[in-house]
């Protein structure tokens, strides 16, 4: 049985995996849109530890 911690980091984990694989995606792209995607990543993974808390 998992604990609730357990289940959160494999939710951070599963999150953050496809963070970096939209930003690889993004690179194929164009540099400036990778810099867009990851302010807007780190500006929801903020807002929603900011609301666990």
């Amino acid at each position: 049985m998992k604990t609730a911690d357990e289940i959160e980091q494999a939710e951070r984990n599963k999150r953050l995996s496809s963070m970096i694989a939209a930003e690889r995606e993004a690179q194929k792209r164009s540099p400036c849109i990778v810099e867009i995607d990851s302010f807007r990543h780190c500006q929801a993974e903020i807002t929603q530890e900011g609301a666990e808390l």
